[in-house]
């Protein structure tokens, strides 16, 4: 199974200047700070970037004649970001909020939802955030 392995566009782009003169320096970025999905089973860090993992994923995305049409086990996906939600309120209409800002929102309606509601939202707003990271 392939792998997709996500890194923030500054650090793409530092593998890609480094990948030229210093391939190990930008494995090492890969393995550093890429985060690879789906998440590997019975490993401590799921989403880690193995060695093999970050060399075939850099030779693919920069030098994909030398790989002889081999299917590498890990490339390059799009790492995608939540800036903000647009969120209906009753009573308000839409609303336009980023992470904090919907977990107080979240937070302030406690009375309204009830704690096991409230509870569930705040772990959606983790859930987004840690797949951010």
């Amino acid at each position: 199974m392939q792998r997709k392995i996500v890194l923030s566009h500054s650090i793409l782009q530092e593998v890609e200047r480094l990948q030229e003169n210093n391939k190990i320096s930008a494995i090492k970025l890969v393995r550093k700070h890429g985060k690879a999905y789906p998440a590997a089973e019975g490993h401590n860090e799921p989403h880690s970037v193995g060695l093999r993992e970050a060399k075939e994923a850099v030779e693919h995305a920069y030098r994909p004649s030398r790989l002889d049409d081999k299917i590498p086990c890990a490339v390059f996906g799009a790492g995608f970001r939540v800036k903000k939600l647009l969120v209906e309120i009753a009573g308000l209409g839409e609303i336009e909020l980023d992470i904090e800002e919907l977990q107080m929102r979240f937070l302030q309606e406690l009375e309204t939802l009830g704690l096991p509601q409230v509870q569930h939202l705040l772990e959606l707003t983790g859930y987004i955030e840690e797949w951010q990271r």
